[in-house]
C-alpha cells in the first residue's frame, strides 16, 4: 500500500442512518483525523481536522481496530463513486455510500449540535496510514472540541488590538 495520508491518531465515528433500501436504522461509521500529512507529489502537513472519505485502504492495525468497532464496514464497489472502497453495508446487504453519508444533514455532515451529539466518537491513540480522500469542515473541529482526544488544547482566540484614543 502506498498511503497518501498519515496521522498520529484517529477517531472512529459511529452514527445511524436510514437504509435507502430496507428503510431500517443501520449503523454507519467513518474515520476522522485531527491533524495529518497528505501526499500530493510531496508530503505536506495540515493542522486541519478531516473526515476520511472513499477510504480505499488503511494499514493493517488501523483496519483491524476499525473492523472491531464497525464490523459492517466492507470493501464494496460503488457505481456512484466508480470505485471500490471500505464502505458501510446495511444488514440487508445494501451499500450506504459515502456520497450520501457526507451530504449536508447526513450523519457525517451534521448541521447543528444536535447532529453532532448523534455521533459517537472513540479516539484511537495509534498512527494510521491510508489511501483516502479528505473532507474538511468546521463540524469536525466542533466534534473535537466536544469530544477531545488526550492532550488536545483549544486553539487560541484571534488576537485583538486595542485602539489608542
Amino acid at each position: 500500500m502506498q498511503p497518501n495520508l498519515r496521522a498520529d491518531r484517529f477517531a472512529v465515528l459511529k452514527a445511524t442512518a436510514k437504509c435507502h433500501q430496507c428503510r431500517a436504522d443501520t449503523p454507519v461509521s467513518a474515520l476522522m483525523v485531527p491533524a495529518h500529512k497528505e501526499f500530493d507529489e510531496e508530503w505536506t502537513e495540515s493542522d486541519d481536522s478531516a473526515l476520511l472519505i472513499y477510504v480505499e485502504a488503511v494499514d493493517e492495525r488501523a483496519r483491524q481496530t476499525w473492523g472491531e468497532r464497525a464490523p459492517w464496514m466492507r470493501p464494496v464497489f460503488s457505481k456512484t463513486a466508480g470505485m471500490t472502497y471500505l464502505a458501510n453495508v446495511c444488514a440487508c446487504g445494501a451499500l450506504q455510500g459515502d456520497f450520501y453519508l457526507i451530504k449536508p444533514g447526513a450523519p457525517f455532515f451534521p448541521l447543528d449540535d444536535t447532529g453532532i451529539a448523534a455521533i459517537n466518537v472513540e479516539w484511537i491513540e495509534m498512527r494510521i496510514e491510508a489511501i483516502a480522500e479528505t473532507s474538511r469542515s468546521s463540524w469536525t473541529d466542533r466534534l473535537i472540541e466536544l469530544f477531545p482526544y488526550s492532550g488536545w488544547t483549544p486553539p487560541l482566540p484571534p488576537m485583538t488590538r486595542n485602539k489608542r484614543t
